[in-house]
């Protein structure tokens, strides 16, 4: 004959939870190329396009359709986006293709294995940017090749327009042209690791290597310490939306509200991977982030309030929930009966 012993006993708990925040994984379970993302930009339809390093990605809210070397492109290594004009340009390893109308026009480099770090648009042309190759640009029609004379100053990690001027992003400092003959070094980055930058009120916000942020107003020789990073992780790139910065990195995304860190969100509040290589911000004002290995992540926003064994109760198994005069009673399979009242 068998006993079964179930003891029962009440723990109030106060102050022990976890906060976790939601994120939506959309991977290659739900058609997505490859969970390698490199990049997301969206088209004047809505369409978001992502680029993976198995193929190019067109997500309509609902399902994936997908671009490969069977369809046009050099190779599935996409590396950047830049979508204008109903025009769809993605980099590649050693090539830029042009998506218009359905059809893929590709234009390959000469120069064998070259990453492309980022495309854009500037003085009416497409200009992408290389690690250890310079700049590329497009000249009635053929491509043309700038390189600087120090081999650090040729790994650009980023381009961007600001005043009508090209600013390059190097691992040995920050570069401005007009015109793709003369090039002026911003000397308050001097040859400064840059992984990073973006605009932000009307300020060029910038991270180096170490993953520290600094904040210096166009065409200043003044730089400020914006943000002096304990994790030092290497930021990837800058999302700015309203009052929020959302910077992707190796440890997670560091959260700024209002000019001021809020939190590192990682896998330890609730997102599905550390490593977070991009992020982007839709028409809608959704936050989109893709990572390296668990493919695209729609931040929803939402805080959620956990409860679990590390936080102080005796299991997990949670086997029902019921909630009489402001009390909340959770019973677990093998740890009791709980209560708790008032988030306490």
């Amino acid at each position: 004959m068998k006993f079964f012993f179930f003891v029962v006993y009440i723990s109030i708990f106060s102050s022990f939870f976890s906060q976790s925040y939601l994120f939506k994984s959309l991977s290659v379970a739900e058609g997505l190329a490859q969970t390698q993302i490199n990049d997301i930009c969206e088209d004047e339809n809505g369409y978001l396009w992502i680029a993976t390093l198995g193929g190019l990605s067109r997500y309509n809210g609902n399902s994936f359709y997908n671009y490969s070397i069977e369809d046009g492109l050099a190779n599935n290594r996409v590396t950047a986006l830049f979508s204008e004009n109903n025009k769809l340009w993605i980099a590649q390893e050693s090539a830029v293709s042009k998506l218009e109308n359905g059809k893929i026009v590709t234009w390959k480099l000469q120069q064998k294995n070259v990453i492309i770090t980022d495309i854009i648009k500037f003085n009416n042309t497409i200009v992408f940017s290389t690690f250890g190759h310079g700049i590329f640009y497009f000249e009635k029609n053929k491509i043309k090749n700038f390189k600087f004379s120090v081999d650090d100053q040729n790994k650009i990690r980023q381009l961007n327009v600001l005043d009508n001027r090209l600013y390059i992003a190097t691992r040995k400092g920050l570069f401005t042209t007009n015109d793709f003959k003369f090039y002026k070094e911003v000397r308050t980055f001097k040859d400064l690791n840059i992984t990073c930058f973006a605009l932000y009120k009307n300020q060029i916000l910038l991270s180096d290597v170490e993953g520290d942020l600094y904040l210096s107003p166009v065409n200043s020789n003044k730089k400020t310490l914006f943000y002096d990073n304990p994790y030092q992780s290497f930021n990837l790139s800058i999302l700015i939306n309203k009052k929020d910065i959302f910077i992707s990195s190796d440890s997670g995304i560091l959260w700024f509200n209002d000019g001021r860190f809020a939190q590192l969100i990682s896998q330890t509040n609730g997102l599905p991977i550390n490593n977070v290589q991009c992020g982007f911000v839709d028409s809608n004002q959704t936050l989109w982030f893709g990572s390296l290995g668990k493919g695209l992540l729609k931040f929803s926003g939402t805080k959620v309030q956990y409860y679990q064994q590390k936080d102080g109760m005796e299991s997990d198994l949670v086997t029902s929930v019921h909630y009489l005069n402001g009390t909340h009673f959770i019973g677990t399979f093998d740890g009791g009966l709980y209560a708790f009242k008032n988030n306490h």
